[in-house]
């Protein structure tokens, strides 16, 4: 027995069929996006400490799976930043290593690239296979970050630490990070 639809009971049902492969399609999109990514940090886990002397030495524990086939990652650090005031400001960087989570030195290349130092990291010889996961623990030491302020209407002369934690540098998403 058949039964006759109505216009309205039509269209609805179409509508609904859009709706449905609109996300289909948006979620497949989505996925593609977060696949397309060679790789994917899944911790960026840093640690400072700030010494008397305003020293600061910095770790970072950066755990990354792979999605295509690659050597390894690269960290670029900033160190020249221009202030409010037009002039540029310089870091500087130092006591540089990379080792992976269990202390294991990995094999490293720095540069300068624009406005920073690069951290290439990876041997230039193996490739890691999709699925790989690795954690690159890398430490520095860096000076010149603190901003230094007067003492004026009455407030007393004070430092400030400005410091980008994961940095902006990436290519790729980094999915969760820490900060001790």
């Amino acid at each position: 027995h058949l039964r006759a639809f109505g216009y309205h009971e039509v269209r609805s049902r179409f509508v609904l069929s859009v709706m449905r492969l609109w996300w289909v399609v948006l979620l497949a999109f989505i996925s593609s996006l977060v696949g397309a990514q060679p790789y994917v940090i899944e911790r960026f886990d840093v640690e400072m400490t700030l010494s008397a002397k305003a020293e600061l030495e910095v770790t970072e524990t950066i755990q990354v799976v792979f999605n295509e086939s690659r050597r390894g990652i690269f960290r670029d650090i900033p160190v020249h930043y221009e202030n409010r005031h037009g002039l540029t400001r310089s870091l500087f960087i130092d006591r540089i290593s990379v080792t992976d989570q269990n202390g294991a030195g990995e094999t490293t290349k720095l540069s300068r690239e624009g406005e920073g130092i690069r951290i290439r990291i990876g041997d230039p010889e193996v490739y890691l296979n999709p699925g790989t996961r690795k954690t690159y623990v890398i430490r520095y030491r860096c000076r010149g970050m603190m901003n230094w302020f007067e003492q004026n209407e009455g407030w007393a002369p004070s430092a400030q630490l400005y410091w980008n934690v994961t940095g902006d540098r990436w290519d790729t998403t980094i999915q969760a990070s820490s900060l001790k």
